[in-house]
C-alpha cells in the first residue's frame, strides 16, 4: 500500500478493520516490498480475528481500541462493513488530527458521505479488486482528497 506524501519507511498504517479486504492490501504491500509487517497496526475488535492477523503478519500491532489506532497512524485504511462506518464515525471524527489521511474501501459511502460523518476533507474513497491487490497490483482510485494520491505498490508485480 502506497500513501504518497510521506517516506514509506517512516508510516505506520493502521487498518480500520482486519478483514479480508485489509488482509489483501496489506498483504499485496508486503509482497511487493512497498510495507513491512513492522508498519501495520490492526484496529481489530474480535479476538480471534486478532490473533489470526498476528499470526498472518507476524510483527503486526493490532488493538482493539480505536484510540490507539489512530494515535500511533500517520495513514489510516478505514476497512470494514459500510454499517459499521457509520457506528464508527463519531468517535473517528473526534479522533482525528490534519496530518491524517484516511483512505476508505468501504462500499456505498460516498465521499461527500465519509467527509461529513468525519468532518475533514482528508479522506479518499477507493473500490479495491481483492484479487487484484493481493497479487500486489493497482486497485481503482474512485474518488480522491485534494491533498494526496492514493495507488498501490508503483512496484507492482505481475501475476
Amino acid at each position: 500500500l502506497l500513501l504518497l506524501g510521506s517516506p514509506m519507511a517512516t508510516q505506520i498504517v493502521t487498518f480500520i478493520g482486519g478483514g479480508q479486504m485489509a488482509q489483501a492490501l496489506a498483504g499485496g504491500a508486503i509482497a511487493a516490498g512497498v510495507l513491512t509487517a513492522e508498519q501495520l497496526l490492526f484496529v481489530e475488535p474480535s479476538q480471534a480475528q486478532q490473533q489470526h492477523l498476528r499470526s498472518r503478519f507476524a510483527g503486526c500491532r493490532v488493538t482493539e481500541q480505536l484510540s490507539q489506532g489512530v494515535a500511533a497512524a500517520t495513514r489510516l485504511v478505514l476497512s470494514v462493513k459500510p454499517h459499521i462506518v457509520r457506528e464508527l464515525a463519531a468517535e473517528l471524527a473526534g479522533l482525528l488530527q490534519p496530518q491524517h489521511l484516511l483512505v476508505s474501501i468501504a462500499a456505498g459511502i460516498s465521499l461527500g458521505t465519509l467527509q461529513s460523518l468525519l468532518g475533514t476533507k482528508r479522506v479518499v474513497r477507493v473500490m479495491p479488486n481483492t484479487p487484484a491487490t493481493s497479487w500486489g497490483l493497482r486497485a481503482t482510485t474512485t474518488t480522491s482528497a485534494r491533498a494526496a494520491t492514493f495507488a498501490l505498490p508503483s512496484a507492482a508485480r505481475t501475476p
